[in-house]
C-alpha cells in the first residue's frame, strides 16, 4: 500500500527509482534521454529493473 506522500508524488507522475544508487539512475537517465522522446517511455525504462540495479 502506498502511504499518503507517495500518493501525491504518483500523482505528479515522479519517477520512482527505488534504491538505485545515483550513478546507476544517472546513467539510466541519460541513456532513456537520448532515445526516447516520450516521458512515459523514459519512466517505463527507468522504474524497469536491468542487471541488479535495484534490490527488490
Amino acid at each position: 500500500d502506498i502511504y499518503a506522500v507517495g500518493k501525491r508524488l504518483a500523482k505528479q507522475k515522479v519517477i520512482y527509482a527505488g534504491d538505485m544508487t545515483t550513478e546507476a539512475l544517472t546513467m539510466k537517465l541519460m541513456w532513456a534521454l537520448g532515445n526516447y522522446d516520450k516521458i512515459g517511455d523514459i519512466k517505463k525504462f527507468i522504474e524497469t529493473p536491468f542487471f541488479a540495479d535495484r534490490n527488490y
